[in-house]
């Protein structure tokens, strides 16, 4: 089994907003934690279309979502192709991915694993969410893309949150000292530091563990820490995701060498984690990367208001939120990460704060306030 599985979750809530009805012509899906738009009608198409064909990035992006998933049109991959092209070429980064993924596997334009990296790493360089695997069939710094800066200044900046206690920080330099990136491969340091995010509870780190005692690449092989850190990061999230997977099937293969007596002192090992990590948390605060924490599910919403000043400048763009699902469900606390302007900022604090309703996300099945950003895309069609 290779060491490069780890578990990530998505943070953002993605809304895609048209300034014509919804209730009448397209659905919101909800699909993991994102939100997307999707067309009920020939005429919502072609609205989406008009935008697109007057280059529209977001509408391009769309349109290419249109044809990839054969929404009211026949699916057609070449379609799908051609929209996000034109999305990428201006910068769309989930535009760049998708283009990307089709590059990898041939659907809709040529097979063709250079162009597919090169897409893929433009996304990255721009922000997109990329999975640890993703990353490494690229080529890319564990620690982030790092935007041009020397291994000195990159480095710089993953140890600073590392020595602070952040534990995505430890987990990145972690990495890096595992695969030889930006800094000299040493394993010792790697396990040093992913156990130091381990222990506060970030799952990739707690897989990645696992692995490495799994594998005894660099370090002594351990099958009772290999089962101790599968194990948590398996029942730490509930998340279906084949990094998740993956981790199963290891700990499985784990299991299968080790005897009933090194099983059970492996479980003891578990149980003594999670009731020293009960009580450390306490009340949190707790983060999407925390273990023990199911994430909030959306039940109600309303569409923010596209306002006048906007519509008549013509404004598309996206406006992020950082906010506080509470426990109860309710939305509030919401602070302007990215904005928009012309009161499409504020339309969007107002009705989420007012107007949505969440299944709150819970710990160890107990509800809990839980923070993350929303991000909310307004474009004409």
């Amino acid at each position: 089994m290779k060491l490069n599985k780890a578990l990530f979750l998505a943070t953002t809530l993605i809304l895609i907003y048209p300034v014509h009805s919804i209730a009448q012509q397209e659905k919101v899906e909800e699909q993991g934690n994102s939100l997307r738009l999707i067309p009920r009608t020939a005429e919502a198409v072609e609205r989406i279309r008009k935008v697109a064909e007057r280059g529209g990035a977001l509408a391009q992006f769309n349109l290419g979502q249109v044809y990839l998933y054969g929404y009211v049109v026949r699916r057609d991959y070449e379609e799908a192709a051609k929209w996000f092209r034109k999305a990428a070429e201006q910068g769309h980064s989930a535009a760049q991915y998708n283009l990307g993924m089709m590059y990898r596997v041939g659907n809709g334009v040529p097979k063709d694993s250079t162009e597919a990296a090169k897409w893929i790493r433009k996304a990255a360089e721009q922000g997109y969410s990329l999975s640890l695997q993703e990353r490494k069939k690229i080529q890319l710094p564990i620690g982030g893309s790092g935007g041009g800066l020397s291994n000195s200044e990159k480095l710089k900046r993953i140890r600073y949150d590392a020595e602070a206690g952040i534990a995505s920080g430890q987990f990145k330099l972690g990495m890096a000292y595992l695969h030889g990136d930006v800094v000299s491969q040493n394993y010792v340091e790697a396990v040093k530091w992913l156990e130091k995010s381990a222990e506060q509870g970030y799952i990739a780190a707690q897989s990645e563990l696992g692995s490495i005692y799994a594998g005894g690449k660099g370090i002594t092989q351990d099958h009772i820490l290999a089962y101790k850190w599968l194990t948590l990061s398996v029942t730490g999230t509930n998340d279906k995701k084949s990094t998740n997977q993956a981790a199963k099937e290891l700990l499985n293969s784990v299991s299968e060498k080790m005897t009933s007596v090194e099983i059970e002192e492996a479980e003891v090992l578990v149980q003594v984690w999670k009731s020293n990590y009960e009580k450390k948390m306490g009340d949190g605060p707790f983060t999407y990367y925390s273990w023990g924490v199911n994430l909030p599910v959306i039940l109600t919403r309303q569409m923010p208001r596209y306002t006048e000043r906007a519509r008549e400048a013509r404004i598309s763009g996206f406006v992020v939120l950082q906010c506080t699902v509470r426990k109860n469900g309710s939305v509030g606390d919401c602070k302007i990460i990215r904005a928009l302007g012309y009161g499409l900022d504020e339309s969007a604090i107002r009705t989420i704060e007012t107007e949505w309703l969440f299944k709150p996300a819970t710990f160890l099945d107990k509800p809990i306030d839980i923070q993350t950003n929303i991000e909310v895309a307004y474009d004409i069609y």
